[in-house]
């Protein structure tokens, strides 16, 4: 048995009648005929019966039929996934982000289904990746953020909301709603990026007439949060961020003087992405849905 034997029976199981499957597969009538009774002869059973001059199926026949549509399917998508892997060999997935934290469950995802390509990432801000996207040099991005302009399409994901970390003696921990004028206050640890947070921070303290001067500047959001745990401060970060770090001896607490802001995925307006971009963006779509499912569950 092989899968031509099995698509010569689904022929003829769809039209019935052996000369339209056989004009329909491209062959004669009696090779048809002589492909079903080899079938049968190897299956030892009758798969067609015939009543008043009209082909009929046997029992046997209508299981085997569900087996076939069910073989040929899977032999498809085999076929399928064989070429993009054959594909992703010549590939590189370019992907610009807001930070690796939003991305980091995705791309294992898609790592797994894509063994073969390569993944190139680029951390910046969010308006940096719109433009590199527009200049065709980024496939995708995953930012803070929206209303990025012409020739960008944008794909929510979720709402981020701003913390403050501190020490767990900080007395803003035991504070029901931070105001500026005790963030003013504090030693702020930041990050020397241009982000959404910096951006979001620079534009508070402009509103408040105030000059945004951080007491200590870092390479990223993991150092931020190193050096609250040593006690020299305390910073404002994305809860998406802070949610994925150790936590021992810190407090998080909202900060409502920040709005939330939207996190999306943004690439090139009526751009058709290939597979590889196309999973990524539905494993995506797929986690955070699943989260923010999470996150209801649990407050009801």
């Amino acid at each position: 048995m092989n899968s031509r034997m099995m698509r010569y029976f689904i022929a003829l199981c769809e039209e019935m009648n052996y000369n339209l499957a056989a004009d329909r597969l491209g062959i004669s009538q009696p090779s048809l005929s002589y492909n079903i009774h080899s079938l049968e002869k190897e299956l030892n059973v009758k798969l067609f019966t015939t009543i008043k001059q009209r082909i009929h199926l046997t029992k046997q026949g209508e299981f085997f039929l569900e087996y076939c549509y069910h073989i040929m399917h899977q032999l498809e998508e085999a076929k399928t996934k064989i070429q993009y892997i054959n594909e992703d060999e010549k590939k590189n997935l370019r992907i610009g982000t807001s930070g690796l934290y939003l991305v980091s469950t995705a791309l294992e995802e898609t790592v797994h289904e894509h063994p073969s390509l390569n993944f190139s990432i680029e951390a910046s801000a969010p308006c940096k990746i719109a433009d590199m996207i527009r200049s065709e040099e980024i496939d995708m991005g995953i930012v803070h953020g929206d209303h990025f302009g012409k020739g960008i399409d944008e794909h929510f994901l979720f709402h981020d909301e701003w913390v403050l970390v501190s020490q767990e003696s900080n007395e803003l921990g035991n504070k029901k709603q931070v105001t500026f004028d005790s963030l003013h206050q504090q030693k702020l640890i930041v990050s020397k990026k241009e982000d959404s947070i910096r951006e979001q921070l620079e534009k508070m303290f402009r509103e408040h007439k105030k000059i945004f001067s951080p007491f200590i500047e870092v390479a990223s959001l993991e150092q931020c949060i190193f050096l609250v745990k040593q006690g020299l401060g305390v910073s404002v970060l994305p809860k998406s961020f802070v949610e994925q770090q150790p936590f021992d001896g810190l407090q998080m607490t909202k900060l409502d003087i920040l709005p939330p802001q939207s996190v999306s995925i943004i690439y090139q307006t009526n751009a058709s992405l290939e597979q590889p971009a196309s999973d990524f963006k539905e494993n995506l779509s797929t986690h955070y849905k699943t989260k923010a499912k999470k996150r209801k569950f649990n407050t009801i």
